[in-house]
């Protein structure tokens, strides 16, 4: 399985004092603010670590949103809450450095914390995507994280990000484009735990090259989304390049096989040449993407096993299309 995550969560530079003096005599308003900033503090300190169990993040999560709730809405109306702007929150962002961004709007501070709980749902799926040998929970483990990292970049995108009121960072974390890109790489990689499960089956060739080129769109769909902002997201978009090569290859592979297998050797041939000049472009990414500057660290995805497997699977189909194409 391949699954090289890369991204650094993104953190709160300041703790926040949801203290607010209009409020300051109501004991239950009190209550509520000093419960927000305690559940605030102990999700941050939870996110880091991408071990923790998805229910410990998840009810911790879940906690301070409903409690921030009411700095967006009046509880029990569907009118926006007067201490909706009360509140300064400063941000920074993955992609710029720790220059941190200030906006006084709670639904900012919603956007931006639901940004960080969907990361540790990607970092939390590498980590066990990391390990040598996973079991078919693990597996689904992954699938699952990875799916509910997309469906929280979603909400942002359709829910909250439209409902900002002031301006975003151009290639912050809450950028239209960058949260497209997380959204579709999430899919794309969610997708990886598909095609490695359809070959570990050893799934009709046909439908793993299917979902093979359908995971290289996806990859290559998020790197295009980056390529206005720059060199800023120069080094994640060439990460996103060079796993779409990968997936191109084995979409040619096991189209090649997939040829084979109804006799049509020249047809497979040329798809397993194809194969052949896609895995060598991702060997050349691989490199340029190591020689790349960027907020993350250094990885080698040309010594994950799912991609040194790659090579002699597309030679060993090719030498035998044709030694019975030499039959012929």
């Amino acid at each position: 399985m391949a699954h090289w995550f890369h991204r650094n969560v993104f953190k709160a530079t300041t703790q926040v004092n949801f203290e607010i003096g209009m409020v300051a005599s109501d004991q239950n308003a009190i209550k509520i603010c000093s419960d927000l900033k305690a559940c605030r503090r102990r999700l941050l300190e939870l996110l880091p670590d991408p071990s923790h169990s998805p229910d410990a993040i998840e009810s911790v999560f879940n906690m301070y949103l409903s409690l921030l709730h009411g700095f967006l809405v009046v509880p029990g109306e569907n009118t926006p809450s007067k201490i909706r702007h009360n509140i300064l929150f400063k941000w920074t962002h993955s992609l710029l450095g720790n220059t941190p961004q200030l906006q006084q709007d709670a639904m900012y501070e919603v956007a931006s914390m639901s940004c960080n709980v969907a990361f540790w749902y990607m970092k939390h799926a590498s980590v066990i995507a990391s390990k040598d040998d996973i079991t078919m929970e693990e597996a689904k483990e992954v699938h699952m994280s990875l799916r509910k990292a997309a469906g929280i970049f979603k909400l942002i995108e359709c829910d909250f990000s439209p409902k900002l009121t002031e301006r975003q960072m151009e290639a912050g974390d809450l950028d239209p484009r960058v949260i497209s890109a997380y959204l579709t790489q999430c899919t794309a990689e969610a997708q990886e735990v598909t095609v490695a499960r359809a070959m570990e089956l050893k799934h009709n060739p046909s439908l793993i090259s299917a979902l093979a080129n359908e995971t290289f769109k996806l990859f290559s769909d998020a790197a295009k989304t980056l390529e206005s902002l720059g060199d800023v997201a120069s080094q994640w978009n060439k990460y996103l390049r060079l796993k779409a090569a990968v997936y191109q290859a084995y979409a040619y592979c096991f189209c090649g096989e997939n040829l084979l297998g109804q006799d049509r050797c020249g047809e497979a041939i040329r798809a397993l040449q194809e194969s052949q000049a896609c895995y060598k472009r991702s060997i050349e990414l691989c490199k340029d993407y190591a020689k790349t500057k960027g907020p993350a660290r250094k990885i080698h995805p040309e010594n994950h096993s799912f991609f040194k497997r790659l090579a002699p699977k597309i030679q060993i189909i090719l030498d035998k299309c044709e030694r019975e194409n030499g039959f012929m």
